[in-house]
């Protein structure tokens, strides 16, 4: 209890009250305290030998300082008060009182208490928490040395040495991957304290940090153990960040500032600032505000890095100094330490390179071991497929900092992107990009000096420099530059590790021994393996829809050039090929794949190299700025250009990713199962079909499953595995209902949209749309005919909308009224039909382009949809039909229950089909199965009758000549027999084909060129 107390006083407390001490009063004696906190990591760790060797001493000087101090301001207050009056003989700017200042000595008239504290406080604290350290480090040798005399000696026992062994050895097996992922997390968070106190404020002084920066991921990089040399370096390290502490405090001081000037070219470039800025004729030091952020935070820095480096090397000291203690003890202990049978425990340990490897081994079961593994196995993942994470930082480098010097990534990139073998081509590089990279930050680290432009006498102007890759912001911190490419650097590390690596251990027998040793340790089930598979597998069946996507949402961006229209090219030839053939579209989707890749590269390539002025300048002489415009190349801001490029890049990394690591599983994927060898009798009845169909699972009814289904659940994983089990059972069924009501349904929600946006957007390219709506309600076996015709007719809208809103376009077009004819005779007050075709066509030019196409580019979503749906259930048919050697089919029926129906296999002629379906005598059996004889047979039954309401509605709605005809039909069918009926049925549908277009034509109107005199129907 006294040690804990003792720990918190002299760990939290003490150093508390000597940067109090430190901050709040800028004098000598702060400047000793500062020393003396620099001192306190070195001193060592809270031991009895410690304790009484270094801690006792090292407080006991704190508080001689504290008390001598106090006594000091004592003795001076009482000087002045009793020389009346009070400090007359001190007045401003006289070398006494400056003197006097410097050791904390100073009046105290006219002073608020705020100032009274900073004054005299910081040392009677210190001073009170030193003499409670003492106290409590003179009860606990007390009480130490009061145990060790009444305790009496008792011979060692080796069993308790055996157990405290085997002890140590099971949790040496329990935690292996948390102590590397903690030893990995140290040398991780040295890496970034140094950077981070490198980068906050680029200096002199400071670069001797971003130098240890670099050594240390370069000797990472190369996969270099970090033995005595390394903590020699970080020891030395540690000693210049407290002396470089101790000249920033320095600074602080007034006669430090006077010979070297604040925000002056020196005080700048070796990073000394004066953020305490005191006066001789104002009594308190002046704070001085308007520095940037850096300035504050560098000394924090500066700090946080001294201690934890202290910390490390005290650590690391300790430890090879227990080692080399308790060496000679353990190898004299290690004969009297045997098992049960006989054997060294110590030899019962696995050797180097299995305990290297037993860091992916599942051994632990609990759920902490888990979440450890699958970390590890996480990381191992990254750094086996660090090339891609590399090729991706090279081209997000060299579009978040636009230049000559970052063209090279990107052309680097875009070379490593689509050669054969790209990750062995990365790996390759990794030394050259990696040193081109260290150049590029070194460069970085320079021109972030706290410096002007004009200070620099370069051969250039500001913009022809920055667009070589020097940029200078003018005093302002480069903090962020420094942070995002050290962060893209890292990639570049982890990859010239990974080569290294491989390239030390191929064709050798311990990679052989390591690779079989990895795979016998870890099991095919494991829950990363389980995990990975499940992602891979999803990824790999939803990526295209990713790639299509992004495809269609660069496409359709606000400002309409013609790559962009390229693009919806791209996406309505995918489209349109996956609804002529599907195997065309499976035999082109990876050379279309590619073809995709290589436009990105060059857009991408093209707009960047475009932003160069001696670019820009060359083409705009050759061509005009409307057609520089409508192709897509303008010069915009540096700011502005990274979030331009965000959008082509992210779809290249996506379209990337697709060709080279989701198409081949893909392919797989969607591969129609054949139905040829299908012979014999049949596996399972409809019925059973149907319901595997529902789970669409294969563990669903195992043992292990259903027992633990049917129990209680005693522990929290049970209950999470009954919930996941059943919440996925849940979902497979309503993934089994919602195919099979998008197949039934898909169709006519797309014509629903046709007419939904032929009513929206009245105009002549509609009446194409409704008259496909109409044979597609009345053909409904040409389903697919209709989707291809409706597909092609709405893309080329598309493209037309999309060209007529080019720059050409505008001059061309729109500026002479080519499409607008005047006729004498018309009065345009009275038509309500305009007199531009272009615009009685459907095309106008719009600002915002995505409202105008939005529900055509949504009619194509959904026409996509519908054959994907089509495909879907047909594989899934054949794939059950494979399954349990039976024909399945399409059931004929508009049933939503159940999708499939079954082929007799008697004979070749039988045509004949097995149903599962919910008939009248079913009906009464319950309440679920009289609701699917309803959804099967209600408009079976009642058909007629429902048309005769929708007929009296649109009757009651429109109340026109067009209602008095619909009239007249619905009289006809009420004096009529069903026979009658029956037979006049297809005139009246006729009558509807004919009807419905003809009343939309009539809205639309004729074309305004043929100057008739007509008024459309609005």
């Amino acid at each position: 209890m006294v040690r804990s107390i003792l720990s918190v006083f002299i760990l939290i407390l003490l150093p508390i009250s000597l940067l109090i001490g430190i901050i709040f009063r800028y004098s000598v004696i702060s400047l000793i305290y500062a020393f003396l906190l620099l001192i306190l990591p070195w001193v060592g760790s809270i031991s009895e030998k410690n304790i009484r060797i270094r801690f006792r001493p090292f407080i006991f000087l704190i508080g001689f300082l504290s008390l001598l101090t106090v006594f000091a301001q004592i003795v001076f207050q009482s000087v002045l008060l009793v020389n009346k009056p009070y400090g007359h003989a001190l007045n401003n700017c006289t070398e006494l009182t400056r003197v006097l200042r410097y050791f904390g000595l100073e009046r105290l008239d006219n002073s608020n208490a705020i100032r009274i504290l900073r004054l005299i406080f910081p040392d009677i604290l210190i001073l009170a928490i030193s003499i409670i350290c003492l106290v409590s480090i003179r009860r606990q040798l007390l009480s130490t040395r009061l145990h060790e005399t009444n305790e009496p000696q008792t011979p060692s026992v080796i069993p308790p040495l055996i157990n405290s062994h085997i002890n140590t050895i099971n949790q040496q097996k329990l935690w292996p991957r948390l102590l590397s992922i903690v030893r990995r997390t140290r040398v991780f968070l040295q890496f970034v304290i140094v950077g981070f106190a490198a980068f906050v404020y680029p200096s002199i002084i400071n670069s001797i940090y971003f130098i240890f920066f670099l050594t240390l991921a370069f000797i990472w990089s190369l996969s270099v153990h970090f033995g005595r040399k390394y903590a020699l370096a970080r020891t030395l390290l540690s000693i210049y960040t407290g002396i470089h502490l101790l000249i920033f405090y320095l600074y602080q001081f007034g006669f430090l500032q006077e010979a070297l000037q604040p925000l002056s070219l020196w005080s700048n470039i070796t990073g000394l600032t004066a953020i305490v800025i005191s006066n001789c004729t104002d009594r308190d030091p002046y704070l001085e505000k308007k520095l940037p952020w850096t300035d504050y935070v560098n000394p924090c820095a500066l700090l946080i890095l001294y201690f934890y480096f202290a910390f490390e090397t005290h650590r690391t000291r300790f430890q090879r100094v227990r080692s080399n203690a308790t060496t000679t003890q353990s190898l004299e202990q290690e004969s009297l330490v045997q098992s049960s049978d006989g054997r060294d425990i110590l030899e019962q340990s696995p050797p180097l390179s299995h305990r290297r490897w037993s860091l992916e081994q599942p051994g632990d079961q609990t759920w902490q071991g888990r979440i450890i593994f699958v970390i590890f196995s996480i990381l191992r993942v990254l750094e086996r497929h660090s090339y891609l994470l590399s090729l991706i930082a090279m081209l997000a480098w060299s579009i978040t900092f636009h230049s000559l010097l970052t063209l090279v990534y990107l052309l680097w990139a875009c070379l490593l992107w689509v050669s054969p073998n790209s990750r062995q081509w990365c790996l390759r590089m990794s030394p050259f990009f990696t040193i081109y990279g260290g150049i590029l930050l070194i460069l970085q680290y320079l021109v972030g000096f706290k410096i002007s432009f004009n200070q620099l006498n370069f051969a250039y102007d500001r913009r022809t420099m920055e667009q070589i890759g020097i940029r200078i912001d003018d005093f302002q911190p480069a903090f962020i530059p420094l942070l995002l490419k050290s962060f893209y650097m890292m990639f570049f590390w982890l990859t010239l590790r990974q080569y290294i690596n491989e390239k030390r251990l191929v064709n050798t027998e311990v990679n052989e021994v390591i690779e079989l040793t990895r795979r016998n340790s870890t099991p095919n089930d494991s829950y990363p393996r389980r995990l990975g598979r499940w992602l891979i597998n999803l990824l790999t069946k939803y990526w295209i829809f990713v790639s299509c996507g992004m495809l269609l949402l660069v496409s359709i961006q606000n400002t309409v050039v013609i790559y962009r229209i390229i693009y919806m090219v791209f996406y309505l030839f995918f489209i349109l090929s996956f609804q002529i053939s599907f195997g065309f579209w499976r035999k082109t989707a990876a050379t279309f794949h590619l073809i995709i890749v290589i436009y990105s590269m060059l857009v991408l390539i093209g707009i960047y190299i475009y932003q160069f002025e001696k670019v820009n300048v060359f083409l705009s002489k050759k061509f005009s700025k409307q057609l520089l415009a409508s192709i897509g190349l303008e010069v915009v801001p540096s700011d502005v250009l990274a979030l331009k490029l965000l959008t082509p890049s992210t779809f290249l990394v996506v379209n990337i990713m697709q060709l080279y690591y989701f198409h081949s599983g893909w392919m797989n994927l969607i591969s129609m199962p054949s139905e040829k060898d299908i012979q014999g009798p049949a596996n399972s009845t409809l019925k059973d079909i149907h319901a595997f169909a529902k789970e669409n699972t294969d563990h669903a009814n195992n043992f292990h499953t259903q027992q633990i289904l049917q129990r209680e659940a005693k522990t929290w994983q049970e209950t999470l595995y009954k919930f996941y089990f059943r919440t996925n059972r849940f979902y497979k069924q309503i993934n089994y209902y919602g195919w099979r009501f998008a197949e039934l349904h898909v169709f006519k929600l797309v014509l629903l949209i046709m007419v939904l946006t032929s009513t929206l957007k009245v105009c002549g390219f509609n009446t194409v749309l409704m008259i496909l709506v109409t044979i597609g309600l009345t053909l409904f076996h040409l389903r697919k005919l209709i989707n291809l015709l409706t597909l092609s007719a709405t893309g080329f809208y598309i493209l037309l909308s999309m060209c007529y809103q080019l720059e050409i376009a505008k001059q061309h077009i729109i500026e002479k009224n080519f499409f607008i004819k005047n006729c004498s005779h018309i009065d345009s007050n009275v038509s309500l039909i305009p007199n531009d075709t272009a615009k009685w066509f459907g095309l106008e030019s719009t600002q915002n382009i995505d409202p105008f196409i939005g529900l055509y580019i949504l009619l194509t979503i959904c026409l996509t949809f519908d054959a994907i749906v089509r495909y879907r259930q047909k594989h899934r048919r054949s794939s059950l039909s494979v399954r349990f050697n039976v024909h399945l089919v399409e059931n004929r029926f508009p049933i939503l229950f159940e999708p499939f129906a079954l082929k007799t296999m008697n004979n070749d002629d039988d045509d004949t089909y097995e149903f599962d379906i919910v008939n009248y005598q079913q009906a009464d059996q319950g309440i679920c199965d009289c609701l699917k004889y309803l959804a099967n047979f209600i408009f079976y039954r009642f058909g007629l009758e429902i048309c005769y309401i929708t007929t009296v509605i649109v009757v009651g709605i429109r109340l026109d000549m067009i209602a008095v005809l619909y009239s007249m039909w619905l009289g006809l069918f009420l004096i009529s027999s069903r026979r009658i009926i029956q037979r006049i049925w297809p005139i009246y549908i006729f009558f509807l084909i004919i009807s419905f277009p003809i009343q939309y034509m009539s809205a639309v109107g004729a074309p305004p060129f043929l100057c008739f005199k007509t008024v459309g129907l609005r």
